[in-house]
């Protein structure tokens, strides 16, 4: 199973703001690669990210979601950030 670089799940994440992917498109995208305990992550923040990526469809309530679009660009600025490379 591959593992997406940061630079692919800043593209991930711009998808998702965009609407151009659904929530439960991505959530069960990476769930797989989040909960597989065979693969191995070196980079925490694509662990992380993953990690996060895969509850973006979990509610807070019955009308709203959990995670927001501001949370998502927070995501994508760790991923794009040069500091954490």
């Amino acid at each position: 199973m591959h593992i997406p670089s940061r630079e692919e799940l800043a593209v991930v994440i711009n998808e998702l703001i965009s609407g151009v992917r659904s929530r439960e498109e991505i959530s069960n995208w990476t769930f797989e690669l989040s909960t597989n305990d065979s693969i191995e992550i070196e980079d925490e923040v694509v662990a992380d990210t993953l990690d996060r990526l895969s509850a973006v469809d979990l509610k807070s309530d019955a009308n709203s979601y959990l995670y927001r679009v501001d949370d998502f660009r927070i995501w994508l600025d760790e991923v794009t950030s040069e500091t954490t490379k």
